[in-house]
Order: C-alpha cells, then sequence, then structure tokens
C-alpha cells in the first residue's frame, strides 16, 4: 500500500500587517463613511524530496477493466503471467506554493446620537460591502518515472457582495479616544475556481519497462 506522504500542515496561519484608509463626514447627527482595507499578500512554500502520491483516477462512462496508472507487470518466477497493477508515483523532488490575498470596500450611512451622560456618542451605520478574497494553490513535481514533470495549480477566487449593520461607541479623553465597534454581514459570495496543469511532461514511450 502506497501512502501520500506530503500535505498541507505545514502552511500556517501567519500574523501580517494591512492597511485600511477612512473618510466620512457628519452633520446633524448623520452622514457618511467610506472604508478601504487591503491585507499584505502571503505566500507560502513547503519544499520535499523523495515524495510518494497516491492518484485516485475516477473513470467516466463505461467502465474502463483498467485505470490509466495501471502498467503491465510481468512475475519473475514460474509460470510466466502478467497482471495489470497501479502504477506506484514517486517524485524526486516536489514543492506546494500557496498565494493567498484579499481586499475590501464598503460604503455605509452613518447616524449618530447626542452626547451620552458618561460624555460618550453611539453611532450606527448600514451599507453595501465588498470583499475579495483570492488563494493560489501550485504543486510542482519533478522526477518521477510514472508520471515525468508534472505541474497543477488551482485558482479560488471569492468575490462577496454584502449588506452590512454595525454600531460604534466612542469617547474623546483629551487627546485621547476611547472606541469599541462591532460589524456583521449578510453577503453573496461569486466564487471561481479553476484547476490547470500538466502530467506526464517529459515521459519517453516504452521507457517503464514492466
Amino acid at each position: 500500500m502506497q501512502p501520500n506522504e506530503l500535505d498541507t500542515g505545514g502552511l500556517l496561519d501567519l500574523f501580517d500587517l494591512g492597511n485600511r484608509i477612512e473618510v466620512g463626514r457628519i452633520y446633524d447627527n448623520s452622514g457618511w463613511l467610506l472604508s478601504y482595507y487591503q491585507l499584505t499578500e502571503q505566500s507560502q512554500s513547503i519544499p520535499a524530496h523523495d515524495v510518494a502520491m497516491v492518484f485516485n483516477q475516477v473513470v467516466s462512462g463505461t467502465v474502463a477493466p483498467y485505470d490509466p496508472l495501471d502498467g503491465r507487470f510481468t512475475n519473475i518466477t514460474p509460470p510466466p503471467a502478467t497482471a495489470l497493477l497501479a502504477l506506484p508515483v514517486n517524485f524526486t523532488n516536489v514543492l506546494l506554493r500557496d498565494d493567498v490575498s484579499s481586499w475590501g470596500i464598503e460604503c455605509d450611512y452613518v447616524g449618530r446620537s447626542n452626547q451620552l451622560h458618561d460624555g460618550g456618542f453611539f453611532e450606527w451605520f448600514v451599507g453595501p460591502r465588498y470583499i475579495e478574497f483570492n488563494d493560489t494553490f501550485l504543486v510542482n513535481a519533478q522526477g518521477s518515472t510514472t508520471l515525468g514533470n508534472s505541474q497543477w495549480i488551482t485558482e479560488a477566487q471569492n468575490h462577496i457582495i454584502a449588506g452590512q449593520l454595525g454600531a460604534r461607541w466612542f469617547k474623546k479623553l483629551g487627546r485621547w479616544m476611547l472606541s469599541t465597534e462591532g460589524r456583521g454581514l449578510v453577503g453573496l459570495n461569486c466564487q471561481n475556481v479553476n484547476q490547470t496543469g500538466d502530467i506526464g511532461v517529459g515521459l519517453v514511450r516504452g521507457r517503464i519497462g514492466f
């Protein structure tokens, strides 16, 4: 039995910086707020050597008597016989890479209360919000007798269109401001997932002699 010897457990959640820009205007306890954020793009890589992989090939339509990765094996002891068996897949060098990016924009109507007894103010806001979250996952595998040099790239693009509600309380203390806020949204995620790749590049016909 051949196991998978590599997974994505080495890709971690990284703490990183980002930018947030907000502009707005309040007049007579009402106004508007425009906000934009962008996280720093993250890229993580995992190099590995002598990696075994298991491919589960689903055959569509009529069930074939063999799978695409089956090979013909000959018994080395009498009586001579051949059989179609699953070929092992081992790569000499493998590189996993994951790239993540995210940004978003929102435009809100803002309502503000009169000054409260404790000297603070309460605000509420409502409006549309758009968030984009993209992930690109690359596998580059080299040096397999069975599958040669292969690579596949999976791209997932998330386009989230949402309606948002939020509230904020703040209080000025001299030149300082104490503030707390919360936001919640319900949205529609228009997701696109594409996978492209090349399998078995560099194989020579008849090179595998089983």
